[in-house]
């Protein structure tokens, strides 16, 4: 899996945190995202509009709102 080991943590708060990006969507930097906690991976970060977490809508407590910040959002563009 994508996961961020060392540099600038692209999102923002989640210092010292294991963060996977989903395969399924692949968010960039500027993407509108979702994060939910998953064993193994820390938090998994998708795109609002991934179908794969559609299905879990019905369970809003398993996800967090995130947002990237914003000097890697720049950077990106």
């Amino acid at each position: 899996p994508a996961t961020q080991s060392h540099g600038h943590l692209p999102i923002k708060g989640a210092d010292g945190v294991l963060i996977t990006f989903a395969k399924c969507c692949r968010p960039i930097p500027g993407d509108p995202i979702i994060a939910h906690v998953s064993p193994g991976k820390g938090l998994v970060f998708h795109h609002e509009s991934c179908r794969n977490i559609r299905g879990y809508q019905k369970e809003p407590e398993k996800f967090m709102a995130v947002e990237w910040d914003k000097e890697t959002a720049q950077e990106f563009i």
